[in-house]
């Protein structure tokens, strides 16, 4: 024990010992020390496993003492008829109900007065949750695969919560062989949103920086997946077939020399998932995969045509705080392409190039911030933005747009 003055701080206030005869009984622990504890303890996850049950996960240890009905409160009203702790570090409590949780309904546990073994009192931590339903077939979608990582990098498979449920992962399993658990833990997942699968979050975010973190769960129980092809089936805990993707290298861009570290991603919810066709390489300028976030290839059903816009059609360059730089935006009713985008002169000589010969998203943004190539600022006057797409299939598109480049007096 490192501070007997706090004996339910549990695991924290345990480590082994430094005496080199590998104990000190009787004497003072080689280990003594003060703990310091600033910060009052909160509520880190509710989870309602049933209408009449609710486990409830603190932050640190707190003592069964602290513990009294009347400061717990749920809103909308649920009348609360025990509390018990689960673990022996006094973090993890069932709350029994005797009020039914209702499907569909947000509701906030509110705890007040808790109090910590440092005597730090929290005096009110709030946590929202909701009675998770049964995904029925189709309700989570596989949205986006990693099988082909760098050597030193792993595997993702990508959910998409495509129903108005909210889920527990707890009840879902991934195989591409064997059915396994996705996670022992209760994770909710969301109506519409995205999770991605990985044996390690922090390698998957070296290679993919600025991921969100909260749409990253870690599963020791997610399945190899060979780097040519293989299968991602999900099932619930009934062995109930959710969504089933057979991929292929050859589902890739064909622009592409090289497939390792670029993720499949799924083009469309509402297309079938076991079509080829549904599937595209993640763009290169999303980094080559979007784990956690929204597909670089989505195409939304409301995109029905082509469209690029410029904003602001005038701007002036220079930190001048008057549209300091124009913003080049389209939408696109395909997914798979390639672009090349410059700035030409009056004269039509290139002055600046934005991307050359770079796969592209479904929607993307770029911005001209008013210098060339050289890092010089333009001169004041009339530009043309030369916008050019092309795929594997043949097509061919030019785009012109005009933009003026102005200064701020």
């Amino acid at each position: 024990m490192i501070d007997t003055n706090f004996p339910c701080k549990g695991k924290e206030n345990w480590i082994a010992t430094i005496r080199p005869s590998g104990g000190t009984p009787g004497k003072e622990n080689s280990v003594k020390t003060d703990l310091t504890n600033l910060s009052a303890p909160e509520i880190k996850n509710v989870i309602a496993v049933s209408d009449s049950l609710v486990q409830v996960y603190l932050n640190e240890n707190i003592g069964p003492k602290e513990l009294q009905i009347e400061n717990m409160s749920m809103l909308p009203h649920l009348e609360i008829e025990s509390i018990e702790f689960t673990s022996l570090g006094f973090e993890e409590l069932n709350f029994l109900l005797n009020t039914n949780i209702k499907p569909k309904t947000n509701y906030e546990l509110t705890i007040k007065n808790l109090a910590d073994c440092s005597g730090n009192i929290q005096k009110a931590t709030s946590f929202s949750f909701a009675l998770p339903e049964n995904a029925d077939s189709l309700d989570i979608l596989i949205n986006e695969i990693l099988f082909n990582p760098w050597p030193d990098g792993v595997d993702f498979v990508e959910l998409y919560n495509q129903s108005e449920k909210i889920i527990d992962l707890h009840s879902i399993r991934i195989r591409n062989d064997e059915l396994n658990p996705i996670t022992e833990e209760h994770i909710i997942m969301e109506p519409k949103q995205h999770m991605t699968i990985t044996e390690n979050p922090n390698i998957l975010n070296n290679h993919y920086p600025g991921i969100n973190q909260k749409n990253i769960l870690k599963s020791i129980n997610i399945p190899p997946f060979n780097d040519n092809e293989g299968n991602v089936i999900l099932a619930d805990d009934n062995g109930n077939q959710l969504d089933f993707f057979h991929y292929e290298d050859s589902f890739h861009s064909s622009f592409l020399n090289d497939t390792e570290g670029v993720s499949l991603e799924r083009i469309s919810y509402e297309n079938p998932t076991n079509n080829p066709n549904n599937w595209q390489s993640a763009a290169s300028t999303s980094g080559f995969a979007t784990p956690g976030e929204v597909n670089s290839q989505l195409l939304l059903s409301r995109v029905e045509n082509e469209e690029i816009t410029i904003e602001p059609k005038v701007f002036a360059p220079g930190n001048t705080g008057f549209h300091d730089f124009a913003n080049i935006k389209w939408w696109f009713s395909s997914s798979g392409n390639m672009a090349s985008i410059w700035i030409l002169d009056a004269t039509g000589r290139k002055i600046k190039t934005i991307t050359s010969h770079q796969s592209i998203g479904a929607e993307e943004d770029f911005k001209w911030e008013g210098l060339d190539d050289n890092g010089q600022e333009v001169r004041m006057g009339p530009y043309i933005v030369f916008l050019e797409i092309y795929n594997s299939s043949g097509m061919k598109r030019p785009y012109r747009k005009k933009i003026v480049v102005g200064h701020q007096f």
